[in-house]
C-alpha cells in the first residue's frame, strides 16, 4: 500500500478543475499550510481522485455567504453545539465548481445543550448528552412541571421545549457573582427558552459520576440538597418541582 500523508494545520481553499469536453474534472485542491513558527505556504495538491469529506455547517450563521441564512433562516439565531469550525467551506468549494446541493433544509436540532449561567447568550454550547435523559433525567419547564417524554424523538422533544412559556432564569448564586464583580445581568427578554434537566442521585449514578465530572468542572451542572433548594435557585415553584420528581419516581417504581 502506498504511504498516506496526513497534513496538519492545512486549510483547503479551492478545488482545482480541468476542462474535459463540456464538463470540469476535479484534479486536485489548493491549500494553505500554516505550520507553527513558519510563514504560510500555498500549495496545489493533485491526485487521481479527490474525495471531499468536509463536515457540516451548523455554525455557519455569521459568514457573508451563510448557508444557514440561505437555507434555514429560522435557525440563524439558534444556539449550536457545533464548533466554530463548521462553516461549510467544503460545501461552498464544491458549489463554486458547479456541484448541486440536496437536502440543505434538513437541519436537526438536538433537544438539549447546556446554557452556561455565566454566559447565557453564547451561541456555541456544550451538548447535554441524550444519556442524561436516558439515565433518568427529567425536563421541567419554568413553572416546575414536567411537560414531555424525555426519550421521545429529537424533533418532538425540541418542539415541546420551544413551545413552553418563560425563559432562562439566572441562578441566585450567579447573580451574586455578577453583583460582586460589578457586571450587568443580561436583559431577561434576551435569555433563551430552556428546560431544566433534573437528575436525582440514582440517575447520576446510572449516567456515571466520572462522566458527570466534566460538566461539574465546566460549572454547567450543580448539586442541591433537595428539590426546594434547586427551585429557590432558579425561582421555580418548589411544590411543582417536588411533585414532578415524586411522580416520576412513582412511575419508575410502577414500571410505567
Amino acid at each position: 500500500m502506498e504511504r498516506i500523508d496526513i497534513m496538519h494545520n492545512t486549510q483547503a481553499i479551492k478545488l482545482i478543475t480541468e476542462a474535459d469536453g463540456s464538463t470540469n474534472v476535479v484534479k486536485g485542491i489548493s491549500v494553505i499550510v500554516r505550520a507553527k513558527d513558519q510563514p504560510e505556504e500555498a500549495m496545489d495538491l493533485f491526485g487521481d481522485a479527490v474525495i471531499l469529506t468536509a463536515g457540516g455547517w451548523g455554525a455557519d450563521s455569521d459568514t457573508e455567504d451563510s448557508l444557514l441564512r440561505e437555507f434555514r433562516p429560522d435557525l440563524v439565531d439558534m444556539a449550536t453545539t457545533n464548533g466554530d469550525f463548521t462553516k461549510g467551506e467544503g460545501i461552498k468549494m464544491a458549489r463554486e465548481i458547479g456541484a448541486s446541493l440536496v437536502h440543505m433544509d434538513k437541519v436537526q436540532l438536538h433537544p438539549t445543550g447546556f446554557v452556561d449561567p455565566r454566559d447565557p447568550l453564547a451561541i456555541s454550547r456544550i451538548l447535554a448528552a441524550e444519556a442524561l435523559r436516558g439515565s433518568g433525567g427529567i425536563l421541567l419547564n419554568c413553572t416546575g412541571n414536567r411537560f414531555a417524554s424525555e426519550l421521545g424523538r429529537r424533533d418532538s422533544v425540541t418542539q415541546s421545549i420551544l413551545a413552553q412559556e418563560g425563559r432562562f432564569t439566572i441562578p441566585q448564586t450567579v447573580k451574586q457573582e455578577f453583583e460582586a464583580a460589578g457586571k450587568d445581568l443580561p436583559d431577561p427578554e434576551t435569555l433563551p427558552k430552556v428546560a431544566y434537566l433534573v437528575l436525582d442521585d440514582e440517575a447520576e449514578a446510572l449516567f456515571g459520576k466520572d462522566q458527570m465530572g466534566f460538566y461539574r468542572f465546566r460549572k454547567l451542572i450543580t448539586s442541591y440538597p433537595n428539590a426546594e433548594a434547586m427551585a429557590a435557585e432558579f425561582g421555580l415553584p418548589a411544590e411543582n418541582v417536588r411533585a414532578a420528581l415524586e411522580q416520576y419516581k412513582q412511575y419508575v417504581q410502577d414500571g410505567a
